[in-house]
């Protein structure tokens, strides 16, 4: 994920900017908004891959992960 950022940050949003002022800015204000979302479910992902499979609790996670995904 931070490598796609990093691209659009350096490539992506300098051509727009050039295409049109101000909307690499609406952009950037976007993106801001959904990095917390997307380092949350980085981190649901990371602690999913270190519970047991077979317990309810990874279900659980596995469950609430799911459920996040499709808010998006």
């Amino acid at each position: 994920m931070r490598g796609h950022a990093q691209m659009e940050e350096n490539v992506v949003f300098p051509i727009m900017e050039m295409a049109d002022r101000g909307l690499s800015k609406a952009a950037n204000e976007e993106h801001a908004r959904d990095l917390p979302i997307m380092n949350g479910i980085k981190e649901d992902i990371k602690s999913i891959g270190v519970l047991d499979s077979g317990s309810p609790v990874y279900q659980e996670a596995i469950s609430n992960l799911s459920t996040r995904l499709k808010t998006l």
